[in-house]
This record gives structure tokens, sequence and C-alpha cells, in this order.
């Protein structure tokens, strides 16, 4: 009787002369049958496990690899293999030669097909981008707390400053001359205060150390506080603030004091860069179930390409480098948070340097808890105010 012919095994070369093709893929890929052993390992499973194909054809996966048992991928193929599914691991390889290996398997005839890809050069890069992430956070959180500290430690000698100027500017013995200077030393000791102020809240917003007082609030109460905080400098420099507020005045849930201070630094943003005997517009009108608050300004502008960089901390846009007033891009920043806070958004408009700016702030009626609230009396409609102020 003559010999029966040697198996493909017996051979060395793989069976299933439809997966000849995947012999020159750049994955190392096997094929297991139902009792895990290995009937088809192409080339680059060879050079990937450092294994001969004749040495591992007919072996049990588990015998080649014993680091495979109780591995992060025994439970997902054995799973795999009796759901007849399919199951994708990344882990470090089984080898334990210190690569990241990504596995997938899925059904084929009785067994699994399994095509294993190094992932180490993409696991290295991650690795690197979360550590320099949690550096980065570490660096935030270390610069909120130097802010912090640097506010308070400011505010100490500014008491004593403030104390001593208003002596001064009371004082008889003082002539013309020297009530000039004190004047000048008052409004920079105003200007620093107003920046260390700023840095405070900033610090405070980051932090989530304001706690919001909400309460039932007139919108045009809101929007007529802030016009006053924003009178002086206003007419200081001969610009017009013109409001236009719903004529059916409403309420809403919200911090009186911090949408005041929201408006304030529109206000004050808006007059910085609108020129001497500008126009700016303080609007209030409802929206659905919210407010929106907008300032828009005759000022010079914004390149829209740096619109989406307006509320974040410390940004001081080229449009705005002629200005000589100060700040530290810390106002629109603020103006975002304390939005959010009230669980609502800030955003910003311009067609173009020079061709003014518009901000626009959208606060739920019911505050940071919905959209529901107290509401409007009547049905609102908006229309120039009678009390524009310059």
């Amino acid at each position: 009787m003559a010999d029966s012919p040697p198996s493909p095994s017996e051979r060395g070369t793989p069976p299933f002369p439809p997966l000849l093709a995947l012999e020159s893929i750049r994955d190392a890929f096997y094929v297991v049958d139902a009792r895990w052993r290995i009937v088809f390992f192409n080339a680059c499973a060879e050079r990937h496990f450092g294994r001969r194909r004749d040495e591992v054809l007919g072996r049990s996966v588990y015998e080649v690899f014993p680091a495979a048992t109780g591995s992060a991928f025994d439970a997902p193929f054995v799973r795999a293999m009796a759901e007849r599914g399919t199951a994708r691991v990344e882990a470090p390889s089984v080898r334990q030669d210190g690569r990241w290996v990504e596995v997938e398997v899925a059904p084929c005839g009785d067994g699994l097909c399994v095509q294993v890809r190094d992932i180490s050069a993409r696991k290295a890069i991650e690795t690197r981008l979360l550590e320099r992430e949690a550096s980065l956070a570490d660096a935030d959180r270390r610069k909120d707390e130097f802010l912090a500290v640097l506010s308070h430690e400011l505010r100490n000698p500014l008491a004593p400053l403030t104390n001593v100027l208003h002596l001064l500017e009371r004082s008889e013995a003082l002539g013309e001359r020297d009530r000039g200077l004190v004047a000048i030393a008052e409004r920079q000791r105003a200007q620093l205060a107003r920046l260390v102020d700023d840095l405070l809240e900033v610090s405070r917003v980051t932090r989530g150390k304001i706690p919001l007082r909400c309460a039932p609030m007139s919108v045009r109460a809101a929007v007529r506080d802030a016009i006053e905080t924003a009178a002086p400098l206003a007419r200081e420099r001969g610009q017009r603030i013109d409001p236009v507020l719903p004529e059916d005045d409403g309420t809403i849930e919200a911090d009186r004091a911090r949408v005041a201070q929201i408006l304030g630094n529109l206000l004050h943003n808006a007059s910085k860069y609108t020129p001497d005997g500008g126009v700016i517009r303080v609007e209030a009108a409802w929206r659905g179930d919210a407010v929106v608050l907008a300032v828009e300004d005759t000022g010079i502008g914004v390149d829209p390409a740096q619109l989406p960089r307006l509320f974040e901390p410390f940004v001081q846009l080229d449009a705005a480098g002629s200005r000589a007033d100060g700040g530290l891009g810390i106002g629109l920043a603020l103006v975002r948070r304390l939005a959010e806070l009230h669980g609502g958004r800030a955003s910003a408009a311009s067609e173009g340097t020079g061709r003014g700016a518009r901000f626009e702030v959208v606060l739920p009626c019911g505050g940071p808890g919905g959209p529901g609230g107290p509401g409007r009396a009547g049905a609102p409609r908006s229309e120039p105010g009678s009390d524009a102020l310059s």
C-alpha cells in the first residue's frame, strides 16, 4: 500500500490556499482550529514572533506561547471562539519583550483567524502625550495657585496706599500742582486695583471658588447697573452708551452682581477699543427661555480668524495692540466663565478690523439649574431706550 502524501503541516507549507494571499501582508497573521492548534502562520508572523512556521504548525497556541494563558488576550479570545464572535485587544505582547500589540480575532472555519499588529510606536507617542497632558495640567494648577497668592499679596499694599491717597486728596496743604499729581496717582491706583481684582476673580472662577447667589432679578436693572459702572469711562472718552431694553421687563434667576459684572466687563472692553466719540450699544432681549445680553461697539473690530481666542485668559489680540490702556486679557475670560456658571454661554462676532464688534451672552431664565424659571412679564419686544448716556 502506497504511503499517503504528507500533510501541509508536515511539508511546512501553509494550508488553506485562499489564505496564501495573506503571506505578503505587513501584519502577523495566523489561524487556529477549534482545538487552538495553529494551522496557518504567515511570513510576517514568523518575523514578529521569531518562530519558524514548521516549529508552530499543528501545535497548540498555548504550547507555543505559554504566557498567553491568563493574559489580557486569553478570556476575550476564548469567548470569541465559544460564541463565534470577534474580539480586539491592545496589550503588551505575550513574548514579554516590551512591545505593545493590537490583536484582532474573527471566526475562520471552526476556529479563529488572528491578526497581530505592532503598535509600540503609537503607544510610545500616547504615553508621551499623556505625560505631557499631566505636566500641563500640573503647571496650570500651579499657575492658578500662583495667581491666587499673587492677587492676595498685591491687595495688601493697596489698602494703605488707598488710604494715604484719600488723605492727601482732602489735605488743605496741597497746592494745585500737587493735587494734579495726587489725581494721577489715584487713577493709577484705581487701575492697579482693577487689575488685581480681575486676577483674583479669574483665579476664583478657575478654582470654583465663586458661589452664585441666584435670585429673581430684573433684566432692565442689571443693564442699568452695568451702565452706571461704565458711564464714567465712557464720558471721559466722549463715548455714548445707548441701551436697547425690552419694553416689558421680566426676571431671570441669576446673581445680579455677577450679571452686572458680565455686562460691565463687556462695556469696559467696548469702551477700551472704541475711538473717542464712538457709540456703544447695550441690548437685552428674550430668546425662548433665555435672555440675550449684548454689547455692540463701533470700535477697531476683530479679525474673524482671531474670534475663537477672544475668551481665552491672558490673550491680547494683535488688533488691540495699538491701544495703550493696559489690561491682562482677563475681562472677556471672566465673562465667559461667569456666563457658564449661570448655565449660559458667551460669543463674539465682528466683520473685521475697523468694523466694530458684537458680544453676546445668553443666560437661561431659570439660572444654572435649567432653562425654565420665573420668566418674563408680558410679551416683550426690544426697542431703543430713552435714557442713553453720554
